[in-house]
């Protein structure tokens, strides 16, 4: 495993993946998506209609080398455990 590899629990595959570290450029393409007005109004209309206390605008630096997806540092073990 590289440098820019780590071990994390990745949802989707729901077991300990490698993921890889994100660059700064795909870090920040994040943070001015997340930071849109849109996005924040969309996150705050769903959030109300679903009753989602989850923010959706956490930025991700890890993303799943099986599945692609990003890692949510609130995964802390698969899904359907504890």
């Amino acid at each position: 495993m590289s440098k820019d590899e780590t071990l994390l629990d990745c949802g989707n595959c729901n077991q300990k993946t490698a993921h890889r570290r994100l660059s700064t450029s795909e870090v920040e393409e994040q943070q001015r998506e997340k930071n849109s007005t849109k996005f924040r109004i969309l996150n705050i209309v769903f959030g109300v209609l679903l009753g989602s206390s989850k923010s959706e605008s956490q930025i991700s630096y890890f993303r799943c080398k099986v599945c692609n997806a990003e890692h949510d540092s609130n995964e802390g073990m698969p899904h359907g455990w504890g």
